[in-house]
């Protein structure tokens, strides 16, 4: 009888544990669910994990009898994925699509749908990944991915990989990805891999309105490709009007590390920049390394219109295969004041009244996207939008000033953390009135003890808004 208890309540568990796993999305039980006009709608934690592990509504042909199926999945809040560094015995969150690209080691499948996250976010998710990483892990299958907003997603990569690692997608074929932002981290003490920011691998792919600030560090040794944005990019339709700001720090250098792309073939380039909070390590190229066919084969690259900070980045050059021609051109090393004057632009074709803004207030007055905030399909949803948000000095010895606006009175949560998501202090939580407000942080964690030298991240919250930037410390 103990025995037959002992059975039913473990099956009991099992049954909770899987409810709690696979919770569906608001109208999964509708007839014409995951339709583009009745998407499957994401609203929690507990839906987008349901998507992650549950293979069969990727819509690959592995589950479909041979024939990929596209499902629609529309995000209509914002996510706090931070219990996923619990998950799955410590490698945390599982992507949403793996992979067929290496059948040996017996990936199973990959997301062939279309994911609209509705421009909101989707914060603090680990992965400490065996194989490909990123929200998905692999796309294909002419994919849409649109208006995604990460915010402090952290990978640790510590197997011996060979594999896609990006923020966003680890390896993408046949794949669309527009208007999607990631910042956080990307951290592997083991060599090999394709790392981007955005993305880690990329085939026939287009990517259009787009940036990373993820910080990228590699100390394990010799890597295949590393990029700010993409670390290996083929055959692909076009990467343009994006950007990468943050640091790359790479302890063995090689060729196919760049800024902006590690490796880039056929493909084209255009309307991009870097810029950073402090010098690439071992980075000395916007583009590592371009790849050029034998002639009379002409290359099919198209690089030109774009910039770098060489301030700020200490990339020194364009790529290793150094080209000037009537593809290749127009790629420009400039001065920190320089990148954030619009002259420097305009004259290239920037378009600055409808997918670029500059402001010395925002994005510390380099070129910003004009990507407008979330809309929600919940009347029930109300989100207290913050403006003008910034640090000043930025970096800063021995204290910054954190500035923003609110535009009616509202309840304020300001926490400080290091570049691992670890929070150092919470600086503020309180009523603030309508207006313009500043608090202090002098560099200190909760006990009072100085913190060293280094990049952190303070979030900022009000109500369903929240958002997260970077500052420096310099002693």
């Amino acid at each position: 009888m103990k025995a037959l208890l002992m059975m039913i309540l473990s099956v009991l568990i099992i049954s909770i544990n899987a409810q709690t796993i696979a919770e569906p999305p608001i109208n999964f039980l509708d007839e014409d669910g995951g339709t583009a006009v009745n998407p499957y709608l994401i609203a929690t934690l507990a839906n987008l994990r349901w998507l992650s592990e549950t293979r069969q509504y990727w819509g690959s042909p592995r589950y479909n009898g041979g024939i990929g199926i596209k499902y629609y999945y529309k995000q209509i809040s914002h996510i706090d994925a931070t219990e996923t560094t619990g998950w799955n015995n410590g490698i945390g969150f599982e992507p949403i699509g793996l992979t067929n690209f290496f059948p040996a080691v017996g990936m199973e499948t990959e997301f062939w749908s279309e994911y609209d996250g509705g421009k909101f976010t989707i914060s603090n998710i680990y992965m400490n990944p065996l194989l490909n990483s990123g929200l998905f892990g692999a796309t294909w299958g002419g994919s849409n991915i649109k208006n995604v907003r990460l915010e402090n997603i952290i990978i640790d990569i510590d197997f011996v990989n060979s594999g896609g690692y990006g923020a966003l997608i680890g390896e993408a074929m046949d794949t669309t990805i527009i208007n999607c932002s990631v910042s956080g981290s990307i951290n592997s003490t083991v060599p090999g891999g394709y790392i981007g920011g955005l993305i880690g691998m990329g085939l026939r792919v287009s990517i259009e309105k787009c940036y990373s600030e993820v910080t990228i560090s590699s100390s394990g040794g010799s890597n295949y490709c590393i990029g700010g944005l993409v670390g290996f990019l083929r055959q692909s339709d076009h990467l343009i009007n994006s950007y990468y700001y943050g640091n790359i720090n790479v302890q063995n250098p090689g060729s196919n590390i760049g800024g902006l792309v590690g490796r880039l073939a056929s493909t084209r380039v255009e309307f991009c920049y870097v810029a950073g909070e402090g010098l690439f390590n071992n980075v000395d190229k916007f583009i590592g390394t371009i790849f050029i066919p034998q002639p009379p084969i002409p290359h099919s690259a198209i690089v030109r219109n774009n910039f770098w900070d060489t301030a700020t980045t200490g990339i020194t050059g364009f790529s290793y295969i150094e080209i000037e021609d009537e593809t290749i051109h127009n790629n420009f090393a400039k001065s920190t004041y320089e990148m954030k004057q619009i002259s420097t632009y305009i004259e290239y074709g920037w378009d600055f009244v409808n997918i670029w803004g500059i402001d010395q207030l925002i994005n510390d007055g380099y070129p910003y996207l004009l990507l407008s905030p979330p809309t929600t399909i919940c009347s029930d949803i109300t989100i207290q939008k913050i403006t003008k948000i910034y640090a000043f000095p930025n970096p800063f010895n021995p204290e910054t000033s954190i500035n923003f606006s609110i535009s009616k009175a509202s309840n304020i949560q300001i926490d400080i953390y290091n570049i691992k998501g670890q929070k150092v202090r919470s600086l503020v939580n309180r009523e603030y009135a309508a207006g313009e407000h500043n608090v202090i942080w002098n560099g200190t964690n909760d006990k009072g003890n100085n913190v060293s030298s280094g990049i952190y991240l303070y979030k900022i919250e009000s109500g369903e808004y929240s958002a997260i930037k970077r500052m420096s410390l310099i002693k």
